[in-house]
């Protein structure tokens, strides 16, 4: 029977069909278990996929011992400015922002290094 770890990490992918691709940390390294269209959907298609690949029953995997990183993907790549502002308590989204010169300025130089090749 395989070593069960105290902890059990995920990492979500962010797809360009914008899905997300569930890895866990296995006892071979970081393995694909699942994608799913709903970022409510990651937290149990991880834990269904941790408990898979240590050969237990899903409830074995408590939530609390299930780490899900889900990274912030990177902002400007489709051409949409969206920016968060606070609105007394509560946030909303402007999708039609007038962006600063600044902002643009950081939105090239981040496009530029995402465009760089891995040294």
């Amino acid at each position: 029977m395989r070593d069960i770890p105290s902890r059990f990490r995920a990492r979500v992918r962010h797809e360009p069909d914008r899905s997300y691709a569930v890895l866990v940390e296995g006892p071979d390294g970081e393995v694909l278990v699942g994608a799913t269209g709903s970022l409510r959907a990651v937290r149990r298609v991880a834990r269904e996929g941790a408990a898979s690949l240590f050969g237990m029953p899903p409830e074995r995997v408590a939530e609390e011992h299930l780490d899900v990183v889900v990274p912030q993907p990177p902002y400007g790549r489709d051409g949409q400015w969206v920016r968060i502002v606070p609105a007394g308590e509560r946030e909303c989204l402007d999708f039609a922002p007038v962006p600063t010169n600044e902002e643009v300025d950081e939105l090239r130089r981040y496009l530029a290094r995402s465009a760089e090749p891995p040294s």
